[in-house]
Parts: structure tokens; sequence; C-alpha cells
């Protein structure tokens, strides 16, 4: 397994709880985090007016309205950290980073358990204890290992055009090439083209560039490089 790959690929741990959360507790924390005083005052008001309240008492409830903006923004917050927590405990999030001190030949490595044990305390990229320190902590999705080990692991036998067919998506993606709006079926011929072009084999030209080979070897990536676009 690429520790590299999957490390470059996650999110960083200051920003995880938002990468990875439920879409629509991320857009109220966002919507409260936004809001200054007066804004959230004229909601209230607004508020009132539906609930047919008229003169003085239209103003019920706007006692500290910036503190109690700043409760529900941070209620909010803490509901994300605490779901990207009991994520990270069932294994569908998955933590790396660098002990320290860290050299020069060292590689991600995966976050112990017990160090997650310090996550509320921590509100940078670094998670410590007594014991152990890790910097530079990225938080990634379980199902990307599952691509990586696919993508990246040569199987035995006879060689295939794998590690060409990735290159080139991974290639063609980061330039923008490909459109995830449409089917992953549609970069088939740019990605066995770029293959062809840049790994030349005239023996064996097509081989292994086959519409099957295609979608095992892309698929995968696909489907993960659009839900991280999202």
């Amino acid at each position: 397994m690429d520790n590299w790959k999957i490390w470059k690929k996650g999110a960083y741990l200051t920003e995880a709880h938002i990468h990875f959360g439920d879409k629509d507790t991320v857009e109220n924390y966002y919507s409260y985090r936004g809001k200054s005083a007066v804004e959230y005052a004229l909601d209230q008001v607004e508020e009132n007016l539906k609930r047919g309240l008229e003169g003085l008492d239209l103003l019920k409830g706007l006692a500290k309205p910036d503190t109690d903006r700043k409760k529900i923004a941070e209620k909010l917050r803490q509901d994300l950290k605490d779901a990207f927590l009991r994520n990270v405990m069932r294994g569908v999030l998955i933590g790396y980073g660098f002990s320290v001190p860290r050299r020069a030949e060292d590689e991600p490595q995966k976050v112990p358990v017990d160090l997650w044990n310090q996550y509320r305390n921590s509100s940078s990229n670094i998670l410590k204890s007594s014991s152990l320190k890790m910097e530079e902590v990225r938080v990634a999705h379980s199902s990307w290992l599952n691509v990586v080990i696919s993508a990246y692991t040569k199987p035995a036998g006879r060689p295939t055009r794998q590690d060409h067919i990735v290159e080139s998506f991974e290639t063609l993606a980061d330039q923008d090439s490909i459109d995830f709006s449409k089917p992953a079926t549609a970069c088939y011929g740019m990605v066995r083209q770029w293959v062809l072009n840049n790994y030349p084999d005239e023996e064996n030209r097509d081989k292994g560039l086959s519409t099957k080979a295609m979608e095992k070897h892309i698929n995968p990536l696909f489907r993960q490089y659009k839900m991280d676009s999202l």
C-alpha cells in the first residue's frame, strides 16, 4: 500500500470534520458562523413577524444575539467533530501523519487508535500524547484505501498496462482534461491514447488497453475523484 498516495489525497485534520461532515450540518454551520450580529437579529425579527408578533414583541429573542449565534455555530462545529471522531473509531476514516521527530526519509504512518483520544484538544494538524506526537496529520476515507490497493498493487503473473492506465488517468485528471460530469467511459479513449503516446509498445500495441481493462482500473478512480470534487 502506498502511504504517500493515501496521505496526499487526504484532508488536513483541521478541515477533516468539514470535508467528511454531513452536508446539511456543514451548510448550517457555515451559515451561522458567517452571520453578523445584525444579520442574526434581522433573522429573529423576521421569525417574529412570521409568528404574528407586533410592536415591541418583534424584539423578542434579540438579547445578546451575537452570543446566541456563536453558541449555535459552536454546537454545530462540535456535532461535526463528534461525528468525525465516531467515524474514525469505526474505521470509516483513517488518519496518516509523521511521527515527531521527523526524519527526511520518513513516510506517512497510520495514526494509532489511542492517539485519537487527544483529538478534542487539538486545533491544528498535530495529535500528541505523553509518549507520542504526530504532525501533518491528514485523513482519508477507507474506500480510498481500497482504490489505492487495487490501483497501485501489481498483480502476480502476466504483466498488464495497469500502472500506465492509472498514471494516464491521474495525469489527465490533474490537468483538468477529464470531464467528471460525463460517464467514466467517456474518458477511456483519451486515457488509451495517452498510454500509447507515452508508453509505445509496437509488439503489443493494444494489449491491456481493452474496454474491460479500462473499466477495471479507471472506474474506481473516477468515482473517487468525482466524490472528492463535490
